[in-house]
């Protein structure tokens, strides 16, 4: 091989090497750029179902306000009031709360609820109900097609009255079913767009000293009812032993009576004998 053939081998070596690396970036690059979609099709990428149920407890100023301004945030976000129990005195004040508001509008109304008091306790969980749904549905859709194929064989087939009374009730059986299916996927419909909020309000507690005439009075209130209530108790015992004691009493206040007699005759026959 001549030196200007062993030029020319080197350069078309050289050429080769440069097309090759500029086809092995241009691939790298064109990988590292892909749109997310690209590699993440698949399976993983399916939508899921998930029902939302939030649990949070806050102490506030005013139990009644506040569980008013609640009620109004859940009327505003499109939702309601599935539930709803206010109990207590004073600063036993309390309030429960389980309201339905739409997923979309969750943040905000979590955000307006927080506002109302001092969040003590906070959580929130998803439940996947991506299988439960599809199960319902699928065995809706087969229910409801069992039921079109009932109908068609009652409406074409001329049968005998005994197979037409089984069919009747093979096709009642199957319409109990599609409802039950048809309330389970609203149920697991309405728990994928509505978020379960569990809400309880308690009133916030305030140092005595800060509120000296109220808390006096507070105080005295609680002792008329302490005492009111010993007073109470105290009847309510005599009322529930007396039945037992009375004859007791009795029997013994009748003992008692004839030994005072006998000690009299006792006595005033000893005197007499004494006087003689």
């Amino acid at each position: 091989m001549t030196r200007t053939q062993l030029l020319q081998s080197l350069v078309l070596l050289l050429v080769l090497l440069i097309v090759g690396t500029g086809c092995g970036k241009r691939s790298a690059d064109e990988f590292a750029n892909a749109p997310p979609a690209a590699a993440a099709s698949g399976p993983l990428s399916a939508k899921r179902d998930r029902a939302v149920v939030v649990e949070t407890s806050i102490t506030v100023n005013e139990v009644e306000a506040s569980t008013t301004r609640i009620r109004e945030a859940t009327e505003q976000a499109g939702g309601y009031v599935a539930n709803a129990n206010l109990s207590g005195n004073d600063e036993a004040r309390s309030s429960r709360l389980e309201v339905r508001v739409p997923a979309a509008a969750l943040r905000a109304f979590l955000a307006t609820v927080a506002s109302t008091g001092e969040v003590v306790t906070f959580s929130e969980r998803a439940d996947d109900v991506t299988n439960q749904r599809a199960d319902v549905k699928a065995r809706l859709g087969n229910a409801r097609a069992q039921e079109k194929r009932i109908l068609e064989l009652m409406a074409t087939k001329t049968s005998t009255l005994g197979e037409t009374i089984e069919a009747e009730k093979e096709l009642a059986r199957v319409r109990e079913t599609v409802e039950q299916l048809d309330a389970q996927e609203r149920t697991v419909d309405s728990s994928v767009a509505f978020a379960t909020v569990h809400v309880s309000l308690q009133l916030r507690s305030v140092d005595s000293w800060r509120t000296p005439g109220k808390s006096i009075s507070r105080a005295a209130s609680s002792g008329m009812r302490g005492a009111a209530a010993f007073f109470v108790f105290v009847v309510m015992a005599i009322a529930t032993v007396a039945p037992t004691l009375l004859p007791i009493g009795l029997v013994v206040a009748a003992i008692v009576f004839f030994l005072r007699k006998r000690a009299d005759r006792k006595r005033l026959a000893l005197e007499a004998q004494l006087g003689r």
